[in-house]
């Protein structure tokens, strides 16, 4: 017959196993939540890397670029919307205001007539909107 202080000896193993794979599956559950947390905005990023560009041919001057470039411009603007807005954005009340000022500026982008000087203002106006929004949705740059 074993003795009664032999099994908590024998018992020891399966203590340290447990608490072993306890502390693993933990790490695990917290990995799925900080993954969940990400907030991504496929139309926002496509958008300004098209802002990037049109921004980089208002710094060369090059106004016929502009021009063939403002209409990709104006479609990945209109595309982040309150529609393709993820779900999980840090304050969607602060990312519908700024979509709102968004659309204030693509509006004044879609005019035919603007002076070059006009389109280019509407073009760099548009960068601290843009910033803004990645800042209050949680959405971060690639």
């Amino acid at each position: 017959m074993k003795s009664a202080a032999s099994l908590p000896i024998r018992l020891f193993p399966f203590l340290v196993g447990s608490i072993f794979i306890g502390l693993t599956c933990a790490g695990c559950w917290k990995k799925e939540e900080a993954s969940a947390s990400v907030v991504t905005w496929p139309e926002l990023v496509h958008f300004d890397k098209v802002l990037r560009e049109a921004e980089s041919l208002v710094a060369e001057s090059r106004t016929r670029e502009i021009l063939e470039k403002r209409v990709a411009l104006l479609n990945a603007g209109w595309a982040v919307a309150p529609a393709s807005a993820p779900e999980n954005v840090a304050d969607m009340e602060k990312v519908r205001s700024l979509l709102g000022d968004l659309v204030s500026k693509l509006n004044g982008l879609a005019v035919s007539s603007l002076p070059s000087v006009k389109l280019n203002e509407l073009i760099l106006g548009t960068r601290s909107i843009l910033n803004e929004l990645f800042e209050v949705s949680g959405v971060k740059r690639p």
